[in-house]
C-alpha cells in the first residue's frame, strides 16, 4: 500500500486514483493496496484528516516541469475528451469577447457582495489579462500578476500586469478589498507561500475569491466512470467542500460562501468534437462556423440543467468566497 504524509496536514495519505499509463485518455479508481506506479503512470492520494487530494509528491517536479515543454502548448494528453491540458489559445479583443469577460467580472463581485465603486482588487494567475480587463471596464482598480509570458501582450492592451509571483509583488500590506484567482490554484503543490502573500495583501474587511474545478463531487464524477477531466501531471490538486474550508483554514482564511458554477454545453461540446473527431470528421469539427453554431445550441438548451446543476451543489467549478480569519495567521 502506498502512502505519503498530506501536503497539506501531514495525516496519511492513501492512493485514491491513478492515471496507468502516464499517457492515458482516463484516471480511474487506486485499489486500497494501491502500489507506486513510478514511471508507469500517476498515483493521486486523499487525505481522510482534511480531504485534501492531490498528486504523489513524487511527480511534483515533473509537473512544474511541464509548462517550458512544448507538449504542454500543443495539448498534453491530445486524444483526451478535455482540450488536453493546454492553455486555451487567445482569442483576441473583440467585443462580444470583452463582454463576456465583463460578465464573468460582475458575477465575481456579485459572488463576493461587493460593489466596483472604489474597489482596490488584485487577480492571481491573470493569464492574458481578459478578466483584468473585465474588472477595469466595471470601474474596479485591477492588478493583474502571472508567472507567464502571457502578460507581455496583456501590458501592450494597457492593462496592470506583472509578471511574477504575487509573494514577489511590492504592494502595502492590506491594499486591496478584493483577491480573486479563477482556475490557479488546482496547479500549485504549496498553497502556503501564495496564501501567506493573499493574507498579508487582502484588506481586513476584503473577500479573498477562489474558482477550482469541482472534480470529485460534481455531476461528472457521478455520470461518468472514466474520469477524462482530472489530468494529472497539469493538475496537482482536486478539491472538496471539505478541503477547500480546512485547507484555506489553516492559512488564516474563513470560508464565507461556496456554490458551484458551470456550463454543461461545454462539456457536450467537448464530446461531440471528440466523436467527430474518432468518426473521421475533425475538420468539421475544428471549423469554426460548427463550433459556434454548436456551442450556441448546447449553451442555449442546457441552461435550465445549469441552473440546476447549481442549486444542487454539483456542477464542475467551486466558487469559494473567503475573509480573514479572525486572529490573523
Amino acid at each position: 500500500m502506498t502512502l505519503v504524509a498530506c501536503i497539506d496536514c501531514g495525516a496519511e495519505a492513501r492512493a485514491a486514483f491513478a492515471r496507468v499509463p502516464k499517457d492515458a485518455n482516463y484516471v480511474s479508481a487506486a485499489p486500497p493496496d494501491a502500489p507506486h506506479p513510478g514511471d508507469s503512470g500517476y498515483l493521486i492520494m486523499r487525505c481522510p484528516a482534511c480531504d485534501s487530494c492531490f498528486l504523489h509528491p513524487d511527480y511534483f517536479a515533473e509537473s512544474q516541469a511541464v509548462y517550458s515543454t512544448e507538449r504542454y502548448y500543443r495539448g498534453y494528453f491530445p486524444d483526451n475528451i478535455h482540450t488536453g491540458g493546454g492553455p486555451a489559445p487567445y482569442g483576441g479583443t473583440s467585443a462580444l469577447r470583452r463582454r463576456l469577460y465583463t460578465a464573468k467580472a460582475r458575477a465575481l463581485l456579485d459572488a463576493a457582495g461587493l460593489a466596483p465603486v472604489d474597489l482596490r482588487a488584485l487577480e492571481i494567475g491573470c493569464g492574458a489579462g481578459d478578466l483584468v480587463d473585465g474588472m477595469s471596464r466595471l470601474g474596479v482598480e485591477v492588478i493583474g500578476v502571472d508567472v507567464s509570458a502571457d502578460t507581455l501582450g496583456a501590458r501592450e492592451r494597457g492593462l496592470d500586469i506583472r509578471q511574477g509571483r504575487v509573494e514577489e509583488m511590492d504592494q502595502p500590506a492590506g491594499g486591496f478589498g478584493l483577491i480573486y484567482t479563477v482556475q490557479v490554484f488546482e496547479h500549485i503543490p504549496d498553497l502556503g507561500p501564495t496564501l501567506a502573500a493573499a493574507h498579508r495583501l487582502l484588506a481586513e474587511d476584503g473577500r479573498l475569491v477562489v474558482v477550482v474545478p469541482n472534480d470529485l463531487e460534481g455531476y461528472r464524477a457521478r455520470r461518468f466512470h472514466r474520469i477524462w477531466w482530472m489530468i494529472p501531471p497539469l493538475h496537482v490538486r482536486y478539491f472538496t467542500a471539505r478541503s477547500l474550508e480546512t485547507v484555506f483554514a489553516r492559512h488564516g482564511f474563513r470560508l464565507e460562501t461556496l456554490k458551484t458554477e458551470g456550463q454543461i454545453g461545454d462539456d457536450v461540446s467537448a464530446l461531440v468534437r471528440w466523436r467527430l473527431k474518432h468518426a473521421g470528421l475533425d475538420g468539421v469539427a475544428r471549423s469554426r462556423a460548427f463550433r459556434l453554431a454548436e456551442q450556441a445550441a448546447t449553451h442555449a438548451l442546457l441552461k435550465p440543467v445549469d441552473y440546476a446543476l447549481s442549486a444542487a451543489g454539483r456542477h464542475a467549478n467551486y466558487l469559494a468566497v473567503f475573509r480573514r480569519a479572525a486572529g490573523g495567521l
